[in-house]
């Protein structure tokens, strides 16, 4: 029985010693392991985060260059106010251009708080077939300038509406087509 009793004891302080082995040892390494592993978790997350970060930077700086590009183009397309002269050689080659006969004059427009931009106004008298004329708009709406016409008023010219003698029997019966464009300045 002294036997037996001895055999308890042993494996009493064995499994004691097996117990304060796992709880001294193994359990720290356990934990050890588990911060390891969360540190993983927060690294894969930061980097998750960081890849997106860096794809929405990548982003923004595509849309960066496209807003230049595109503030580029506009600043293109809008007239110079102190001196439209490319926007009134425009009229006037497209006028040529379609056997129009054309009088460019400044206008008085009506700005709106709504408009993008200041603008300038010009009133375009054209003398010729109407197709022509239509055809004349349609390019000046088309052009590389921002344009709005405000006014188009048409009507066959008569003997009263003459002021240039040398010219009277060529153009009676002709159309005489009244177009009022709001250009779009810059600043």
């Amino acid at each position: 029985m002294l036997q037996s009793k001895k055999i308890i004891i042993f494996s009493f302080i064995s499994l004691l010693v097996v117990f304060l082995l796992v709880l001294l040892i193994i359990v720290p390494l356990l934990r050890n392991i588990y911060g390891i592993f969360d540190n993983i978790l927060e690294t894969k997350k930061d980097l998750a985060s960081f890849k997106n970060e860096s794809l929405k930077a990548e982003v923004f700086d595509n849309d960066y260059n496209d807003l230049q590009i595109t503030s580029e183009t506009i600043e293109q397309r809008l007239v110079n106010e102190s001196a439209p002269i490319e926007l009134i050689k425009f009229f006037e080659d497209t006028a040529k251009e379609l056997d129009l006969l054309i009088d460019i004059s400044p206008a008085s427009i009506l700005t709106m708080q709504k408009d993008p931009w200041q603008s300038i106004g010009f009133s375009v008298e054209l003398i010729g077939d109407f197709s022509n004329a239509m055809r004349f708009l349609e390019k000046i709406e088309n052009s590389p300038y921002f344009i709005e016409t405000t006014k188009f008023d048409a009507r066959l010219m008569t003997q009263k509406d003459l002021s240039h003698k040398r010219y009277q029997d060529f153009l009676i019966g002709r159309i005489l087509t009244t177009l009022e464009f709001k250009a779009y300045t810059k600043q």
